[in-house]
């Protein structure tokens, strides 16, 4: 039996996935922030475990977690992950730094099956990406291996946009932040200067883009 830190039995390592359970396992450490994306009755939470793979746990508003399951794909990271559920549809997308540094997307209806991870191998990175709701879709938000911030805009049905740079010459060395307001189709982006103060951009869901400035 493996214990974690806590001293408790670290079932994402001892359990994994191979055994062929049908049904979530009652919880699983990590070692990086985990994300949670709102759904119409409730919210799902999604961790990596300490062995990489990436779980989800959907939790009914009035009701318990029902447990981590394993997404589809046999997907691995070393940074948190990141999800968002498209704008018209009770869609899912999740968002991961893959093990070579490359952006994965899985996706699904809620409460899956979710499609497998793929990746355009187009983007590197070194800290986990973002992603934010918008009406038609989602939108990912991520930095690139020399600082730089990128967006991919995917609308439902169709693939990803590609990505593109946010306007203003910004850098930073951390994971972006995002979120779109919700009196309207209006996207705000944060991220850690290289000085360490936050700088915030934003426009609308198609652009342009204003350029970054500090909060003061």
């Amino acid at each position: 039996m493996l214990l974690g830190p806590s001293g408790r039995m670290d079932i994402s390592t001892t359990w994994g996935l191979s055994g062929g359970l049908s049904w979530g396992l009652p919880y699983v450490q990590t070692d990086v922030a985990p994300a949670v994306a709102t759904v119409s009755d409730g919210v799902i939470f999604f961790a990596k475990s300490l062995d990489g793979r990436i779980y989800s746990n959907r939790t009914v508003l009035g009701w318990g977690g029902q447990g981590w399951m394993e997404l589809e794909g046999d997907g691995r990271t070393d940074a948190a992950p990141a999800a968002a559920v498209a704008g018209n549809a009770p869609y899912m997308f999740v968002a991961v730094k893959g093990l070579d540094g490359y952006i994965y997307i899985n996706q699904g209806d809620v409460g899956g099956p979710y499609v497998g991870w793929g990746s355009d191998q187009s983007l590197q990175t070194d800290v986990a990406p973002a992603v934010a709701t918008v009406s038609d879709g989602v939108i990912f938000f991520a930095k690139s291996l020399d600082g730089r911030i990128y967006s991919n805009r995917t609308v439902l049905g169709q693939g990803g946009q590609g990505w593109v740079e946010l306007p203003g010459d910004m850098r930073t060395d951390a994971a972006p932040a995002v979120t779109v307001t919700s009196a309207a189709s209006y996207m705000f982006v944060a991220v850690k200067g290289l000085d360490g103060n936050i700088y915030i951009n934003q426009g609308g869901v198609s652009g342009p883009y204003v350029g970054w400035y500090p909060i003061g």
